[in-house]
């Protein structure tokens, strides 16, 4: 199945499309510097800046086993949502940020990643959506839940952040449509002249 990275979901001034090096915010280094926003991020530890940043992007734009998609809002990037996918058992993980602290708290996230989710169910056949939050984002685990997210497994003391020992707690959704389901071909994102219908 080959789908385009160029289709775009617009509502109420909501925009998700294919993160580019022409479309990204600068301030998207910012966000990952800054405490607030990056507190429960890995990626703190590394020293992100312009070059770091676009060669990230670059490097999703051209995997064929991952789609890095921008939240816009009146054409402005306000956040990511990626998805890394394991093209044969059609499975994935799924990963979010909001970046700009403006618009917390209005829902933009839940929106965008139940838009994300419907498109990967009801598009792709994806199987089933993974994805990890350590266990003091409390914000995380609650819009995760409200995805109908289950909570699978819990590793204790995985990581060291924030000066603390944290659990990793592993979420996943299953796609009942396709759950059971055996695909012949692979998920292929090389060919960006088909089509995504959805989002």
């Amino acid at each position: 199945m080959m789908v385009s990275r160029y289709k775009e979901y617009k509502k109420d001034n909501l925009i998700i499309k294919i993160l580019t090096t022409q479309n990204y915010s600068e301030n998207y280094v910012l966000w990952l510097k800054d405490k607030k926003t990056n507190k429960f991020l890995e990626e703190k530890k590394i020293k992100f800046n312009k070059s770091k940043i676009e060669k990230f992007i670059k490097n999703c734009f051209k995997s064929n086993n991952i789609l890095l998609f921008g939240i816009f809002y009146n054409s402005t990037h306000i956040g990511n949502i990626k998805v890394d996918f394991d093209n044969i058992n059609y499975n994935c993980t799924i990963g979010y940020i909001l970046g700009e602290k403006k618009f917390l708290g209005k829902g933009i996230t839940y929106k965008s990643l139940r838009k994300v989710i419907d498109f990967l169910f009801n598009k792709l056949n994806i199987r089933i959506i993974s994805t990890e939050v350590l266990n003091g984002n409390i914000k995380s685990i609650k819009l995760l839940k409200r995805n109908k997210f289950k909570k699978i497994y819990i590793l204790k003391k995985r990581v060291f952040l924030n000066k603390k020992i944290l659990d990793v707690i592993g979420f996943q959704l299953l796609n009942k449509k396709t759950i059971n389901k055996i695909f012949s071909t692979k998920l292929n994102f090389s060919n960006k002249n088909y089509k995504l219908n959805v989002i």
